[in-house]
C-alpha cells in the first residue's frame, strides 16, 4: 500500500521521483537558492495550480568563475 501526500489545498500529489531529502514551499514571488548533489533530482509540484513557476539551475562552480 502506497500513500500518496496531499497538498495544504487538498490536492493530492504525485509520488516522490526518489528519496526524499528535503521537502519545501515557495511562497509566490520570492525564490529560494537550494543546492543538489551529482545523482539527486528535483521534483517541483505546483500545489495551488494554475501557478507559473519559474526555474534555473546554475553549476556552483560557474558562477564562481564569473558572469552567470
Amino acid at each position: 500500500i502506497s500513500c500518496t501526500p496531499a497538498s495544504q489545498n487538498g490536492a493530492v500529489l504525485p509520488p516522490p521521483l526518489g528519496e526524499v531529502r528535503d521537502e519545501f514551499t515557495v511562497s509566490r514571488g520570492t525564490a529560494r537558492a537550494y543546492e543538489v548533489k551529482p545523482g539527486e533530482v528535483v521534483q517541483i509540484i505546483d500545489v495551488d495550480g494554475q501557478q507559473c513557476s519559474d526555474f534555473m539551475a546554475l553549476r556552483d562552480d560557474a558562477v564562481e568563475r564569473g558572469p552567470e
